[in-house]
């Protein structure tokens, strides 16, 4: 239950943060949380989940309000892989960053607190 309540939060935070301040966001809100967080396992889990689903959830929107899946083939295309294929990559793109800011976050904290420990 706490696992999929910080997943939650976090996929919130991700998408006001993304809608208002854009993709560098994710890696901001996932290095802050880690650090708040610092002690709890699979945060970085948590994070990428939450980063993937709030970015499915923006990119459902814009689904919904345009012609994502024609632009995706054709910006797919452009670039040499399917539209199916650049959709996977923007949902994996803000997962990989959340997951890696997470854990670099959480390492920094860690070890600082350490410190101010001993």
């Amino acid at each position: 239950m706490r696992f999929a309540l910080r997943v939650l939060l976090l996929a919130l935070s991700f998408a006001i943060g993304t809608w208002v301040l854009g993709w560098w966001s994710v890696p901001l809100f996932a290095a802050v949380g880690a650090a708040m967080a610092r002690h709890v396992r699979h945060q970085g889990i948590a994070a990428a989940l939450a980063a993937l689903a709030a970015w499915a959830a923006l990119l459902g929107w814009s689904a919904s309000q345009g012609s994502v899946w024609s632009f995706s083939r054709v910006a797919g295309g452009a670039m040499g892989i399917s539209g199916v294929t650049l959709i996977l990559v923007t949902l994996l793109f803000p997962a990989a960053l959340a997951w890696l800011a997470t854990v670099v976050a959480q390492f920094i904290a860690q070890r600082l607190w350490r410190r101010t420990e001993g």
